[in-house]
């Protein structure tokens, strides 16, 4: 859950600019970087699915009971983040459907000032796109005591009962 909060945040960051002259050009751009968005959020996924595969398999010869028990605990725990990253997958696909929409009907607009208001609104909109994701999703803090699998332990502990 906190890397897909870290990734929210990120993408929020990487907003489509109000600089572009060509609303048209702006709502294309727009549209490309939602679509860049969901990719990088359905990467995150498999990267999610891939660590619980390789707990099942680490953890399917464990005796130990507590160990066994932690192991479950961390498979809920990455249950639940992948869940959590497909709804916002299927959230950001939502909103990106609404917005290629509003972009084929402002190009049918037969009046350029209507159609630029209606452009420069559909783009301030899309600007918190990541921020109505995470509310949306109901994701406003991050847990505490979340350690990445990219962290090296400061020591190398074996478990009760272990011999070498």
């Amino acid at each position: 859950m906190a890397g897909m909060l870290e990734r929210l945040r990120r993408l929020r960051d990487q907003t489509v600019g109000a600089e572009s002259e060509r609303w048209p050009d702006a709502l294309t751009v727009a549209y490309q970087q939602g679509l860049s968005w969901l990719q990088q959020i359905r990467q995150e996924a498999e990267v999610v699915a891939s660590r619980r595969r390789r707990l099942a398999v680490g953890s399917g010869a464990v005796l130990d009971p507590d160990v066994r028990a932690q192991a479950q605990q961390r498979d809920a725990a990455l249950a639940t983040e992948h869940r959590d990253l497909l709804a916002a997958a299927d959230v950001l696909r939502s909103d990106l459907e609404q917005l290629r929409m509003q972009r084929e009907a402002i190009l049918a607009l037969p009046d350029p000032e209507l159609a630029d208001r209606r452009a420069k609104a559909v783009l301030a909109r899309w600007r918190t796109e990541p921020d109505r994701l995470v509310q949306r999703l109901g994701m406003t803090d991050e847990p505490g005591g979340y350690v990445t699998d990219d962290e090296l332990p400061t020591t190398y502990e074996q478990p009760p009962g272990w011999r070498g």
